[in-house]
């Protein structure tokens, strides 16, 4: 179907563009399914000061979370293979997180163990969406869909969206997260 529509805008003389975010994915990927995907990008860590039950809408940490973000959209902790939102911080004794909405994007909610780590996996809060942790493999997989894609569909040009949406250091992330789509495309844009 993409390809038709991309032939009918070639008949109709025009040239037709791909919109992509090289640099991240959906955060409800089939990459969370069961086990969260480990490859997206942790920006801050804490850890776990007591056992979490699988229900439990509370978790404590040995820390305060004191730099944890408090906007919707960016409040998502990942345990283990387990996503979770929180709703508040609690940044007096017992330090941690509340109102915890477990197994989220198709992840699994478990028990977790005293020591555990606990880690914000950082998110474009604008669309919903995970920034790729650009040292792991996720990136190159990413890339080669998008150039998959893109030949396929037989588009002419490309727009990477979302360029700001990297870790650091961006200077080196954004042309990366880029460029490793443009090497694997076989139509040059």
């Amino acid at each position: 179907q993409l390809r038709g529509a991309v032939d009918r805008i070639h008949q109709a003389g025009l040239l037709a563009g791909a919109h992509m975010f090289s640099s991240k994915q959906p955060k409800t990927t089939v990459l969370n399914q069961g086990d969260a995907d480990p490859r997206f990008y942790e920006d801050l860590h804490l850890t776990l000061a007591e056992p979490l039950s699988p229900d439990a809408d509370r978790l404590v940490t040995t820390e305060p979370p004191a730099d944890w973000p408090v906007t919707t959209g960016t409040r998502d902790i990942r345990i283990d293979g387990e996503m979770m939102i929180y709703t508040a911080l609690s940044l007096e004794p017992p330090f941690g997180f509340t109102g915890l909405r477990r197994g989220m994007y198709g992840s699994t909610a478990r028990a977790h163990e005293a020591g555990a780590a606990v880690a914000h996996v950082k998110t474009d809060e604008s669309r919903g969406i995970f920034i790729i942790d650009q040292t792991t493999d996720l990136l190159d997989e990413h890339a080669a869909d998008i150039a998959r894609t893109y030949d396929a569909a037989g588009f002419d040009w490309i727009y990477f969206d979302g360029a700001e949406d990297v870790h650091d250091p961006r200077w080196y992330t954004t042309p990366n997260a880029q460029m490793a789509v443009i090497e694997r495309l076989d139509r040059e844009p």
